[in-house]
């Protein structure tokens, strides 16, 4: 600002017509400078601001679909390692039976019994208490699914008797897992047949 100010005052002494053209120079220069308006401002910082608002939601979506996922993954690995314990015992045990229908249960029930294999043959009910699958056995009786784990409904399908058809057992199972906007929902299903035919 300082050196157009100083030659105008040099070429005022010139002439009006000198003076008339330094004086347009020197407003020019300023107007070259000049900041953001009030307007500009609050234009930039509207825009600015909804691009962060998308931004941050993009982010909190993000995070919620991670948390979902992590959680349902835990769900699939106990279930898996759940449903896996009980398929094994239950394939080589015997004498497959339903508490509330000794014989075939076809239509569902919530406990399933058999004889284990194991020394002393003990018998071994799988029922949902709870919240919770429990394993029971004698004065015994344990979870195996974890706590975070909710099982909703817990079914045991049996069709085949031992001495007609190798027996078999659907087992269907459902609940959630997390809460709030990492909750998630399983079902799932599995099916075992008796290792020793007609035993």
């Amino acid at each position: 600002m300082r050196p157009s100010l100083k030659t105008y005052n040099l070429k005022l002494e010139t002439s009006e017509k000198t003076l008339s053209f330094w004086s347009f120079t020197l407003h020019a220069s300023r107007s070259k400078i000049r900041g953001f308006t009030l307007i500009e401002m609050i234009v930039s910082i509207g825009i600015f601001t909804i691009v962060m608002l998308m931004a941050t939601s993009t982010i909190f979506t993000v995070v919620a679909a991670n948390n979902k996922a992590q959680s349902l993954k835990l769900v699939m690995d106990n279930l898996d390692f759940a449903l896996d314990s009980m398929v094994r015992e239950i394939r080589v045990g015997t004498n497959y039976s339903c508490p509330d229908s000794p014989s075939n249960c076809s239509s569902g029930d919530t406990q399933f019994t058999f004889t284990s294999s194991d020394t002393g043959n003990p018998s071994i009910t799988y029922s949902l208490s709870g919240a919770q699958i429990m394993e029971s056995s004698g004065e015994t009786s344990l979870p195996i699914t974890a706590p975070n784990i909710t099982i909703q409904s817990l079914k045991f399908y049996l069709v085949g008797t031992p001495g007609s058809i190798q027996p078999r057992v659907l087992i269907t199972v459902g609940g959630t897992s997390g809460s709030g906007t990492s909750a998630s929902t399983f079902n799932i299903q599995t099916t075992v047949s008796e290792r020793q035919i007609g035993s």
